[in-house]
């Protein structure tokens, strides 16, 4: 009988402050990558599903959410042993540990996804405790690593292996993975990725040995221990990016503002780049939803919609007052987010999802108990509209009016958008 001790993997949550500056990338050696993302519907969706999760946010099993429709997923490509086996990964800066399903996982979840097969891998090795460096001891006994995810959650052992990243899949680096051998059905058997690929920082790692950028860093693979994200609407035609390394300047639709990442240390410490709100806007008109000293809020690849407290939430809908056959749409108000200086809005055409005769809104209550929330969770409504650098060294996170094109195809007016938009906060 084997002897497993188990390890609750909650991961969650680090606030902010802001300076708008020119924003220059050093020549130094090391590369700048740009890696291509995809967005991909989850299988059989339909009302039945409804209740299914649109954050890939690492939680307790008792954290609450609201019934949201489901939206669609950002993921890219790993490669991981020799010879390489290649894995879509959804790319998710809340959490910061990679999750492959293994190909000895029995669950309908893990095999309806490409398995990571640790016999195969020239380059593999069995981590056997999380404590050690130790290898399989002759009893077979090894910790084992449950993280719940969404609405659901899934469990395995620790191995190491090389892990590559980028077109040419050539930045690689060892790297220690949670080999899932058991996955529920929801969510994991809904979506189209394999993984998840987490690249939030240090903190939300089991230890230094999982955070697959930090690994890069200490090998000087990239050019700066940076990397940011664009996420593309469907008017630009093309597909979303990441780029590790530094970031792209044509992305840039406006100054880049600066803010520090908070929450970094201590209880309440999880990894996430999180940021410091100091209220919600709806049409330039403050609403008193956060305490004095701010509210918590994190920038989210994994969250597909814009999540939070549901006395926040509710409070952003009830000003909103979103029709659901789509008869006020053109009228619908703009909100946003108080940081620091500014306010950071987003309009209709950002948080509500069309239909052919309804609109969806894409805000989500979500309540995630002390002492790593009550949280903010600026998921990809909010990222679509700005671009986002994550800087690991300086440990700041830059906000920037995303480019993209208007819905005939043409250019946006960044000087409409940015005046429309990036509103002084008074």
């Amino acid at each position: 009988m084997q002897l497993c001790s188990l390890l609750e993997v909650l991961v969650l949550l680090p606030s902010l402050a802001l300076c708008v500056q020119t924003v220059f990338q050093p020549e130094e050696e090391g590369k700048v990558v740009t890696i291509k993302l995809k967005r991909s519907a989850h299988r059989g969706v339909n009302r039945r599903h409804s209740s299914f999760r649109s954050t890939l946010l690492q939680m307790s099993s008792g954290t609450k959410m609201s019934s949201r429709p489901v939206p669609s997923d950002l993921y890219g490509v790993l490669r991981v042993g020799v010879p390489p086996q290649e894995f879509t990964v959804a790319v998710d800066t809340g959490s910061g540990n990679i999750l492959l399903p293994s190909k000895k996982c029995p669950s309908m979840a893990c095999m309806a996804h490409r398995a990571y097969d640790d016999a195969m891998s020239a380059t593999s090795k069995p981590l056997a405790f999380l404590a050690s460096n130790a290898s399989l001891p002759e009893d077979g006994a090894r910790d084992v690593a449950k993280v719940h995810v969404g609405t659901g959650s899934a469990s395995g052992f620790f191995t190491t292996d090389s892990v590559c990243i980028g077109a040419d899949a050539d930045l690689c680096v060892p790297t220690a993975i949670i080999e899932a051998t058991d996955m529920t059905p929801e969510p994991f058997n809904l979506v189209t990725f394999d993984g998840i690929l987490g690249i939030g920082l240090p903190e939300a790692s089991l230890d230094k040995r999982f955070n697959f950028l930090g690994n890069l860093a200490e090998k000087k693979a990239l050019r700066n221990d940076r990397f940011a994200v664009w996420l593309s609407k469907p008017a630009d035609d093309k597909d979303s990016e990441m780029t590790l390394g530094g970031f792209d300047a044509s992305k840039l639709g406006s100054e880049v503002m600066w803010s520090p990442v908070q929450n970094l240390h201590g209880d309440t410490a999880s990894g996430f780049w999180e940021v410091k709100v100091h209220d919600v806007a709806v049409n330039g008109m403050k609403m008193g939803t956060c305490p004095q000293g701010g509210c918590r809020a994190a920038l989210d690849t994994g969250t597909s919609v814009i999540a939070g407290p549901t006395e926040i939430i509710n409070s952003i809908l009830l000003e909103l007052n979103v029709a659901d056959d789509c008869a006020n749409y053109e009228t619908l108000p703009k909100f946003g987010f108080h940081i620091d200086h500014f306010v950071l809005n987003i309009d209709a055409s950002d948080y509500i999802k069309k239909t052919e005769d309804s609109c969806i809104h894409q805000l989500q209550a979500l309540d995630i108990p002390p002492p790593k929330g009550p949280v903010i969770l600026l998921g990809d409504p909010f990222l679509r509209r700005y671009y986002t650098i994550y800087d690991r060294d300086s440990l700041q996170v830059g906000i920037s009016l995303a480019i993209h094109n208007k819905p005939d195809g043409e250019p946006e007016d960044m000087e409409k958008v940015a005046e429309k938009l990036m509103v002084h906060a008074t």
